[in-house]
């Protein structure tokens, strides 16, 4: 094996941990910007039309199926002279536990006034907390796959060296 065929295994095996690191770090971020950017939108007014659960079930091939769930509150309000209808509770994931989604829902019953915060840029945009639900989470899960994909580059490239070094004495 050459030295370009080489890296190009290199990239091969490290980049794509490279990469969906990179994503995750960027969905965290764009997640606490928007969360903190809705700290200065402001307010109206609006009513809870319905308030559940939702559960989204996704099945490995291999192995049994897993459970997610999230408060689905939807909601209306008024801005601009617009009467506009959203169920978006946060800024990114508001829950995976049954039991953290069914407080957020037990707090929004239907026909219960509440304070909406919406982008005065964009009024159909809106959210019931300023939060940016799964930060961190996305944020740690991202560092980890890049620096996984970095320490397997430098890895295979060391490696790489080492065997070529040996190859030509």
């Amino acid at each position: 094996m050459n030295l370009l065929q080489s890296v190009g295994a290199v990239l091969c095996v490290s980049g794509p941990f490279l990469a969906l690191g990179i994503v995750f770090i960027v969905v965290a971020v764009n997640r606490r910007r928007k969360a903190q950017a809705s700290l200065s939108w402001p307010t109206a007014p609006g009513v809870v039309v319905s308030s559940e659960v939702k559960e989204s079930v996704s099945t490995d091939e291999d192995g049994p199926s897993t459970s997610s769930y999230r408060p689905k509150i939807v909601y209306t309000y008024q801005a601009g002279g617009a009467t506009y209808q959203s169920d978006r509770y946060s800024f990114g994931a508001s829950s995976s536990n049954r039991r953290a989604a069914e407080q957020i829902v037990a707090r929004y019953t239907p026909g219960m006034a509440v304070s909406v915060r919406y982008n005065p840029e964009k009024p159909a945009e809106a959210v019931l907390a300023s939060e940016a639900g799964g930060f961190n989470v996305f944020l740690i899960v991202g560092i980890v796959l890049a620096v996984l994909g970095v320490m397997i580059a430098c890895g295979a490239i060391v490696f790489v060296l080492l065997a070529g070094a040996g190859g030509a004495s």
